[in-house]
C-alpha cells in the first residue's frame, strides 16, 4: 500500500497507519474514528461552556454598568421631596411636601384591616 504512494507522503501515511493500529487496539469497533468523535464531542462541551461563561460575564457586566449609573444619579435626600408638575418651562409650578404631612394624611384603615386577616 505504502509503494503505491508518492515518497514524500510515505512518512505521514506510514505514522497514520501507526496510530490507527493503536487506537484499533483500544477501540476494536471504532478505532481513530471513535477518538475523533470523543475529541468533537469534548469540543461541543466547551464551546457551550464557553459561550454560557461569556454570556454570565456580560450579564455581571451590564449589572456593574447598572449600578455604576445608579450610583451616578442624584440623590434625593432629607425629609423633604421636590415634585413638578407639567411640562418643563418658565411657568412650571414646583411644590414642597414635607414626608411627614403625606404620611399623616394617608388612610391607613385598609392596610391595618389587611394586616389584622
Amino acid at each position: 500500500m505504502l509503494q503505491r504512494l508518492p515518497v514524500s507522503q510515505r512518512s505521514e501515511a506510514a505514522d497514520c497507519m501507526s496510530l490507527e493500529a493503536t487506537w484499533r487496539v483500544q477501540d476494536p469497533v471504532y478505532g481513530c474514528v471513535g477518538i475523533i468523535s470523543q475529541l468533537q464531542q469534548q469540543i461541543l462541551m466547551v464551546q457551550s461552556e464557553l459561550a454560557k461563561t461569556q454570556g454570565e460575564i456580560a450579564f455581571h457586566n451590564a449589572q456593574q454598568q447598572q449600578q455604576t449609573q445608579l450610583a451616578q444619579e442624584p440623590i434625593i435626600g432629607g425629609t423633604q421631596w421636590l415634585f413638578q408638575f407639567g411640562q418643563p418651562s418658565s411657568s412650571s409650578t414646583n411644590i414642597n411636601v414635607n414626608q411627614e404631612d403625606m404620611i399623616s394624611n394617608l388612610d391607613q384603615q385598609p392596610f391595618l384591616d389587611f394586616l389584622n386577616r
